[in-house]
């Protein structure tokens, strides 16, 4: 085996009378567009700056000389050198000249200029696949072709691609050019390295590089400073964000920077499309890197830099698994470095979004909206700069006038939420619930790591004859409906030694645990346990719960709304008649549009980003997303429609010739088809009628 600095062109398909085969035995062609287009802006970007770019390596071995044709097999590689074939070929179909036509075509064919080539059209290809898409892409074939394959997107989207540079003056010279500029790590095997084997290896064995090391490799592989760039920066993300933290760092980081919400699948793209379009340099991003990883140790670690208050509520919204709030807290520590919020107000800042996340907890409220909710909270509470001057009690404003899924629970809910819920499987929260009761104004802090939580009631459903004369009668449904909520349930530090002993037994067990007191002190007084006894507990520790975790109230209102503008359900479509939208929000998440033509384009490419494969399902089969309509609204065929746009970079298209309501039920539509509940989407929209 020998390794080799390679070039895509030179060493592949400009070498005359070479053929490379992709073995049976390898996956399939399974690029999609969105790699395809960023292996373009690879292309044109090298090209613009003049600089070589890194696609990986390609491992070949050397197979039979057919028809005067040498063979080698692709073992790595494939999807690199195919996507890179198929924009050949639309650059070749683009040509504007014969000179760029005949040299494209050097590199698609090999030239039988004697005439002691085989006659037959697939040895002459540079690139032999069993792929039927390739083959018929290179005959011309393209009514043949499967519309929804890998390789027919991939063609017409370059061939949009191109079409759009060649716009911005790039000709297909130049975009030629760029693909010259893509280099590899060239591997040849000999005889000696049995293909097969290298090729499981490659791709099954090892550990795959993680975002971290990617991004490390991206910024600082071909910077000449990197070692001091190293030193200074990289080592002290390093030293901020553990390892195991790193992933979801750079996730959080890359969701407060960019629009839209970053998957870790897609996460390297992200950055890499950050980097260029925000101008970065290496230092510069490795400055901002290590800037917000700071921020991240004071979120995941106990940091003794930060002021207790500050410190004791972020360690318990990490103890509760509240990390969706990062994104929102990035930009508020950033401020209480520049001195925008005082130290007092981001204690009470972080003390109300732990209030707010408890009730939403208990009172089972779908995290699901969380997400875009703190990805868009920040612009939406501090889009005005006067907002600063009242930092927190813009932040309480805000939720006291929030009336959709992600309103503040009142004490009302909380308090029967408290009292009727499923507490126990509330695992977290439930252990820090009973935690703050017993800890509330005491001297001595109760350590509750070694605690356990406990059922005085016991869970055993095959309950002992004392137990069941207790309960009463109706024994069975008092030990279902109370069994796991608040006042059931106490600490203890017996682990399973209480189970299911008698009442009797328990509550003498539980008295002799002296350090529980507040909990229990309605426990060890009572002669029997029953609905009243539990109830009448209940009733007690709730009301303490809302207090200790009472939601404060702006103290100067600000207000947040508009009062020409009135928001909308999905229910009924013709609301949407003679609207003009603002803004709609979807399972948490404010998107700001003026009219409903940008709201749906906005929610097609959201809902692909959440699960391309049900989009793909939809488009693909035609389906019928409208109940009442016998017409599909969404595929990969654009015929289909009189007036339609795209999901961007997806190669399928919606319906665009449709009124306000009609779009409506399309969103409507689409969102039972995505499993999700229509009170997740809301619009706010005035009329455009004139009084």
């Amino acid at each position: 085996m020998e390794a080799f600095k390679g070039r895509i062109i030179y060493d592949y398909f400009e070498q005359p009378r070479r053929q490379y085969v992709v073995p049976v035995y390898q996956r399939n062609y399974d690029w999609g567009i969105a790699q395809a287009q960023n292996l373009f802006e690879d292309i044109v970007e090298a090209q613009k700056n003049n600089k070589n770019h890194y696609v990986g390596s390609v491992v070949t071995a050397t197979g039979n000389k057919v028809g005067g044709v040498e063979n080698y097999y692709i073992i790595d590689g494939q999807q690199r050198l195919t996507t890179t074939y198929i924009l050949l070929k639309a650059l070749y179909d683009l040509a504007d000249t014969e000179v760029e036509k005949e040299t494209i075509k050097e590199w698609l064919f090999n030239k039988d200029r004697f005439q002691e080539l085989s006659t037959d059209l697939a040895s002459k290809l540079k690139l032999k696949s069993d792929n039927e898409q390739i083959q018929l892409l290179m005959q011309d074939r393209f009514e043949e072709m499967d519309k929804t394959s890998n390789v027919y997107a991939n063609y017409q989207k370059f061939l949009e691609l191109v079409q759009q540079e060649k716009e911005n003056c790039m000709t297909v010279k130049d975009i030629s050019a760029g693909i010259d500029k893509l280099v590899c790590a060239r591997v040849e095997l000999d005889q000696n390295d049995n293909p097969q084997e290298v090729f499981e290896s490659i791709n099954s064995k090892g550990c795959p590089l993680t975002i971290s090391d990617l991004i490390r490799n991206y910024i600082l592989m071909i910077d000449e400073d990197q070692v001091r760039l190293y030193n200074t920066y990289w080592l002290k993300i390093e030293k901020y964000v553990k390892k195991e933290y790193m992933t979801p760092f750079i996730l959080d980081f890359l969701n407060f920077k960019l629009d839209g919400w970053t998957l870790e699948r897609s996460a390297y793209n992200s950055f890499k499309r950050l980097f260029v379009k925000g101008g970065y340099t290496h230092e510069s991003m490795l400055q901002e890197l290590s800037h917000y990883a700071k921020f991240y140790n004071y979120f995941m670690e106990t940091n003794e830099e930060l002021p207790i208050g500050i410190r004791k509520y972020l360690n318990n919204l990490r103890q509760l698994r509240q990390t969706t709030i990062y994104v929102f807290l990035f930009p508020v520590f950033e401020d209480y470095e520049k001195g925008l919020i005082s130290e007092t107000d981001l204690e009470k800042l972080l003390k109300f979004f732990l209030n707010y996340l408890v009730r939403r907890i208990v009172c089972e409220v779908g995290s699901n909206s969380l997400r875009g909710l703190f990805k868009t909270l920040y612009a939406r509470i501090f889009n005005k700069q006067d907002n600063y001057q009242y930092y927190l009690d813009a932040v309480l404003s805000f939720f006291q006038q929030l009336n959709t899924k992600d309103k503040i629970p009142t004490d009302t809910s909380f308090i029967e939420c408290l009292e009727e819920k499923d507490l126990y499987h509330k695992n977290l929260v439930c252990k820090y619930i009973l935690s703050s009761i017993e800890n509330q104004g005491t001297k001595e802090f109760i350590d509750i790591t070694n605690l356990t939580i406990e059922h005085i009631m016991p869970q055993n459903e095959d309950l002992s004859k004392e137990w069941r004369m207790m309960l009463g009668e109706n024994w069975l449904d008092v030990h279902s409906k109370y069994l796991n909520t608040l006042g059931n349930l106490t600490l203890t530090g017996y682990n399973s030694e209480l189970s299911d002993k008698p009442f009797a037994e328990k509550k003498k067990m539980v008295e002799e645990n002296s350090k529980i007191k507040n909990l229990n002190k309605d426990v060890i007084d009572k002669e029997e346990w029953n609905k009243d006894t539990i109830t009448a507990r209940a009733n007690r520790l709730s009301k303490e719960v809302a207090s200790l975790f009472e939601i404060e109230k702006p103290i100067q209102e600000i207000s947040f709304r508009d009062t020409s503008y009135k928001e909308y359900g999905i229910d009924n479509p013709d609301d949407a008649k003679f609207k003009y939208p603002n803004y709609y929000v979807l399972q948490g998440e404010k998107v700001e549009v003026n009219d409903f033509t940008k709201m749906l384009a906005s929610v097609m490419k959201s809902l692909y980003e959440q699960d391309n494969t049900i989009m793909e399902r939809i488009a693909k089969n035609n389906e019928k997303v409208i109940s009442w309509s016998q017409r599909p609204y969404v595929s990969y065929d654009k015929e289909e429609f009189r007036y339609f746009e795209e999901i961007e970079g997806t190669g399928i298209y919606y319906d665009t010739n449709l009124s306000a309501p009609h779009k409506i039920c399309l969103i409507k539509g689409m969102l039972n088809e995505y499993g999700i509940e229509l009170s997740e989407f809301i619009y706010s929209a005035k009329s455009n009628r004139k009084n």
